[in-house]
């Protein structure tokens, strides 16, 4: 596509000239398609500045939605991370170009793993259509959810330069195995942009938390429902006072009836909504503690990493994760213990939400906690991790 955009015919040869400028055409799309560019820039003129030449970073994850990417708010975060390099806020074409080049090449990384373990696992350097099957699964593709059909896995065998023997058992090489699941990765994106955003496997998860709240089995769930689910799945949210207008404003704009009731579609509708105000929510409390620390873009993003990589998905960490944690620093014996958990609980304590408890930090409030142990040379953990 990019030789094509360049000028060329793809199936001529190229001299050197025409290949650096098709090579150009291609960094400047960061081997976005152009169809991808199309959506990016709707995307982009729905969800960014009055301009449309740039995105809050406050907005980014509505965009990824929009795409139908399905990222957990502290992954997006890492990625926009890498990409706003000048700390500005905010993105531009370019800078979302690469952020997708990044997400992408994750999912190749992803399934090149997937490959390799299950060659491994097998004895083998090709994968017959059983072992695909599992190797998707290692990458969670279920075929119930994603809906694999045999377009997406063509027959005879398939090699990284789209050769195919009619009469050869159905095998597969690495390049043809990550081209499958990108064609499946694709098609899983078109199915959560009609979704709301929402993968199958979470629709079917919110299909299941509908019911517990249609009383009587109607089929709709009231507004007393509604709040409920609110106080049940954002309590942060729900208790927050300021916040409580936009959230009775969103509930009359998903009502499209106007009788106050929500069938499925709808309470999918509301609850994408509330997902992006929870995750903005988030996102503004994490710039307002992390504006008060001294910590560089660079150690941020460390932090982060050491974040998720020990809340197990959760989004938070218990003082026994961040005992764990801080222990791989610097030892930490029954005094310093008693110190770190002072601490813990005083950062915790700062949280506002009613009825929360305090036994745990989200990565805001460990930044913070991570900002006064260095502060106070805890433990000497400004010598260790010079």
């Amino acid at each position: 596509e990019a030789i094509r955009e360049a000028g060329f015919d793809p199936d001529t040869s190229l001299d050197l000239s025409m290949f650096w400028q098709a090579l150009a055409t291609y960094r400047v799309r960061e081997g976005v398609t152009p169809e991808e560019d199309q959506e990016l820039h709707e995307a982009l003129r729905k969800f960014g500045s009055a301009t449309g030449g740039e995105i809050s970073v406050l907005q980014v994850g509505k965009l990824l939605r929009f795409l139908g990417f399905a990222l957990p708010l502290m992954e997006m975060q890492s990625f926009v991370e890498l990409v706003d390099v000048d700390c500005s806020g905010s993105l531009d074409l370019c800078e979302l170009r690469k952020l997708l080049r990044m997400l992408r090449e994750k999912d190749v990384e992803q399934a090149r793993h997937a490959f390799d373990a299950q060659c491994n696992a097998q004895g083998v350097s090709r994968l017959s259509l059983p072992l695909v099957t599992q190797a998707l699964a290692r990458l969670g593709v279920n075929n119930s959810l994603v809906f694999i059909t045999e377009r997406d896995l063509p027959r005879g065998t398939v090699d990284g330069s789209h050769r195919q023997e009619p009469n050869a058992p159905w095998e597969v090489d690495l390049q043809g195995f990550v081209r499958i699941c990108n064609r499946l990765q694709r098609k899983a994106r078109m199915r959560n942009r009609e979704q709301h955003g929402f993968t199958c496997k979470e629709v079917l998860e919110l299909r299941s938390v509908f019911k517990q709240y249609d009383v009587g089995g109607s089929g709709d769930i009231k507004p007393r429902e509604q709040i409920k689910f609110i106080e049940d799945h954002f309590p942060e949210m729900a208790h927050e006072k300021n916040l409580r207008p936009e959230l009775l404003a969103v509930m009359d704009q998903v009502d499209s009836e106007r009788n106050g009731r929500l069938t499925f579609e709808g309470f999918l509708v509301l609850a994408q909504r509330l997902s992006d105000m929870h995750d903005t929510w988030r996102l503004r409390k994490e710039q307002q503690i992390i504006s008060s620390t001294a910590f560089s873009v660079q150690q941020l993003h460390g932090f982060r990493e050491l974040f998720m990589a020990a809340d197990k998905g959760t989004g938070r960490l218990s003082l026994v994760d961040v005992r764990g944690m801080i222990n791989n620093i610097t030892p930490i014996g029954a005094k310093y213990f008693g110190e770190l958990q002072a601490a813990f609980k005083q950062v915790a304590a700062q949280r506002q939400d009613a009825g929360e408890n305090h036994d745990h930090l989200d990565f805001p409030e460990f930044v913070l906690l991570m900002s006064r142990l260095v502060e106070s040379n805890f433990a000497n953990i400004t010598a260790k991790t010079r």
